[in-house]
Formats: C-alpha cells, structure tokens, sequence
C-alpha cells in the first residue's frame, strides 16, 4: 500500500490523506464490498446502512453497544468506478472520501483519498488517525475479498482509557509483561512474523500488516482461522480488534470479554 500523505488538488478544501491497495479480485466485487451493507460489516464497520445512488448515504457504525454513527452523504455514484461520499455531522461533517477504482489483470486497484481536514493540532491528530485507519483498513478489505468471501466476519474489541501519553501507553501496552505477555512486542516490521501471548491468555501468531509505533499494530492471526487483528491508541484511548471468519460466535464474545477484562485492568490507574 501507498504509505504517502498528500495534498489532493482541488476537490475540496484542506489538506487529504491518500492510499492505493491492488486486490486480487473483480472490480465488481471490490465495488459491492464499498457499497453493499451487509459486505460492509465483513470488513469496514460492525453495522452499515446504504441508500445507494447519488444523493443516497452510507451509515457507519463501529462500537455496537454505543448510539449514532457517521451518516456520509453519496456526492459521486459510478459503478466500478468512482465513489464519493462527504461527512454531514460530527467529526466527519466537511470531509470527503473519494474511491477510484481501476481494473488491472484479473484484480483491481483501489485509490482512496479522504480530503477536508484543517490546520492545526487538533486536525493533526485527526488526519493522522484517518491515514492510520486507512492503512489498517484497506489491508482488511484485501484479507476479506481475498481469503473470506462471502463469510459473515464476528468481531472481538475492547477499549481502555489512558490519561498519559502516546509513548508510555504505548510502551505500557506492548513493553515485556504488558498486554502482550512476557516477551513484549517490540522491533518489527511489516511481512514479518510475530508470536505474543496476550494478558488474557490467548496466543496471537502470523505475520505483521501495520508496525506503526506508538500508534499501531496490526497482523493476521493463524490461530483464529486466519483472521485480522488491530491495535490502535487514538484520542486518549487504546482499541484492540480482531475481525474473525468461520469462528463460532460464542468464541468470540468469550474472547472480547477475556480482552476487556485484561486491558482495562492493565490501563487501571495508570497516568
């Protein structure tokens, strides 16, 4: 994936983040998975409506058990082309997403440019968590089309709040006896392999996607076939999330408590 951030000329106003992924899938497939609410929760949100068209919407929603959502109206509608949608409250209101789609061999290339952010420290942090976002997410959407078509994805995540710094919550997060076990997880690089035992106790193996310290980490995970997990800090608060594929449900919701109980315990207390 492009990892650049760009100016992106003209569209809307403000600086953009931009990233490109190839997929080896049909253009119509990598269309559906951008547009169609139910391919949407295999890869991109935990629940989505869609009114497709230009002048439709697309509803996003990521924390299940929290109200609202971000509402994006459709300002661009062309199929196996060219998707534009536009925030119209909250934190994305003014910033627009752009999709350009290109055929190449069998599979696609996938363009994304979010445009619209601000000046400023407050828009630093938010452009740099779109950029982050779009690097995890993209690799998502490639994991999803090619490995799990058509599989309904469950969902494991928890979150806990930290009142320090980026670094020493990140340090705290991944340092030897943190959240990753024993021997920590420090000094990768992307395509490589790790191995971790979390604080809960469940062992997570297979080869990085994301090492973004202190920011983000994110890898495949062998052991629950082959699914893909994230570790993120954002906004004063550290996610974890692991999208699964042909795991029974109730190991998952077991898994997500197991995953609260040990991160919030870690974070407790901690300034």
């Amino acid at each position: 994936m492009n990892q650049q951030t760009t100016n992106h000329p003209a569209t809307t106003r403000g600086r953009s983040v931009e990233r490109q992924i190839e997929i080896d899938a049909p253009i119509e497939a990598v269309w559906k998975a951008l547009t169609d609410a139910e391919e949407l929760t295999r890869w991109f949100p935990l629940n989505a409506r869609v009114t497709p068209g230009p002048g439709g919407s697309i509803w996003k929603q990521w924390e299940s058990e929290a109200a609202g959502g971000e509402d994006e109206r459709i300002e661009i509608w062309k199929p196996g082309q060219h998707l534009r949608t536009a925030g119209s409250e909250g934190e994305w209101a003014g910033i627009a997403t752009d999709y350009y789609l290109q055929g190449k061999g069998g599979g696609t290339v996938l363009r994304v440019v979010s445009s619209g952010f601000g000046e400023g420290d407050q828009w630093d942090e938010i452009l740099g968590a779109w950029g982050r976002g779009w690097d995890f997410e993209l690799r998502g959407l490639r994991h999803y089309l090619e490995n799990h078509h058509g599989q309904r994805r469950d969902v494991a995540w928890a979150v806990a709040p930290y009142t320090c710094g980026h670094e020493a919550a990140w340090t705290h997060l991944t340092k030897p006896g943190g959240w990753f076990g024993a021997g920590g997880l420090t000094g990768l690089d992307a395509d490589s392999s790790y191995s971790v035992e979390t604080a809960s106790g469940d062992p997570l193996s297979g080869v990085v996607q994301v090492w973004d310290p202190p920011m983000q980490f994110a890898g495949r995970v062998e052991g629950w076939n082959d699914g893909m997990f994230r570790a993120e800090l954002y906004s004063g608060r550290v996610m974890l999330w692991l999208s699964t594929y042909g795991v029974p449900e109730a190991d998952v919701q077991a898994l997500q408590g197991r995953w609260r109980e040990s991160v919030k315990d870690l974070f407790a207390g901690m300034s």
